[in-house]
């Protein structure tokens, strides 16, 4: 069953699909501490969802999201309340780390501050012909510190993000794409059905494949790229990936010239994703040894099953 709660709609349009509709046309889907808390929980209950692949995120009425509701602004009054707002990033998303499903944002109108934000977070974005982009953190006393400012550089490279985040500005959907930050811009009656029929064909690929390929290009954007070539390989969802059942039936299903009939991806907390992690752990280090490959070098020395356990601990403390 899915969660219900009454400014943040869930559906499931497509097969293995999450349609998420911010629901505040009202206030423009800003968010407020209430609504961050209820987009935390469907986040999470996207991630935990063996049978959800691929999500689109949107806004209802004619706006994606206003950012921050300023009237919680106006509330805080203690240290403790600013951290609470600060180290939770916005909309339970643009600090989140580990969420290896893919998300697409369908931005429908303005996203502005926390909105641009959570569009950031996002891993492709189309946009309506009407959409407009700003961070105007810097006009209102504050700055985009909900990941804006460390993302966007990311995206659009380091002066672009400085125009950008430096001016206030706001920007239309073609400057966005000239930029390199959105994908595709459709007219508004377009755009959802745009955005669920891509995210059909996604879900509609091994869930394996596509949470490999995310995890292995955050890995990337974080590491140098010898570094990155290895370290990649030895994410869970790797692990998880050769251990299940996917990976052979895609290829049963090519040589038998039908389509695949995938199943949800093993846990990566799993002790069968484990074991197999550390018979990749070793292979890195055989390759690094006879190729002259670089690794993070956790581990050097000592059994199998002490280097399996230290994984476990390592990488389960990473992702709390």
């Amino acid at each position: 069953m899915l969660p219900s709660f009454e400014d943040v709609t869930l559906s499931i349009p497509r097969p293995h699909v999450l349609l998420v509709t911010l629901n505040k046309p009202d206030k423009r889907n800003a968010v407020n501490s209430a609504m961050d808390r209820h987009l935390v929980a469907t986040w999470d209950f996207y991630e935990k969802s063996d049978d959800l692949w691929c999500c689109v995120v949107t806004g209802a009425g004619s706006a994606f999201c206003a950012g921050l509701d300023l009237a919680e602004i106006a509330r805080i009054k203690s240290v403790g309340q600013a951290a609470d707002r600060l180290f939770g990033g916005f909309a339970g998303l643009t600090f989140k780390s580990g969420l290896n499903k893919p998300i697409i944002a369908a931005v429908n109108g303005p996203a502005y501050g926390g909105g641009f934000e959570l569009v950031l977070a996002c891993d492709i974005i189309l946009s309506s012909t009407d959409a407009q982009f700003g961070l105007w953190e810097v006009k209102r006393g504050i700055a985009p510190i909900s990941g804006g400012a460390v993302h966007l550089p990311r995206v659009i490279g380091y002066h672009n993000a400085m125009l950008v985040m430096l001016t206030g500005r706001n920007y239309t959907a073609t400057e966005m794409k000239d930029f390199g930050l959105v994908q595709t811009i459709v007219e508004p009656e377009s755009l959802l059905n745009t955005a669920l029929a891509l995210a059909e064909e996604i879900a509609g690929n091994s869930p394996d494949g596509v949470r490999v390929a995310k995890a292995c290009a955050k890995v990337g954007l974080e590491l140098g790229w010898d570094r990155a070539n290895v370290d990649a390989l030895l994410v869970p969802e790797v692990a998880a990936m050769f251990a299940g059942s996917n990976i052979r039936e895609g290829v049963r299903a090519f040589k038998e010239k039908r389509p695949p009939s995938w199943s949800p991806p093993l846990d990566t907390q799993s002790w069968t994703v484990w074991t197999m992690g550390c018979g990749l752990w070793s292979l890195s280090k055989w390759a690094a040894l006879t190729r002259g490959t670089t690794t993070t070098g956790i581990f050097v020395g000592g059994s199998l099953a002490a280097a399996a356990v230290a994984l476990y601990v390592a990488k389960t403390g990473r992702r709390r």
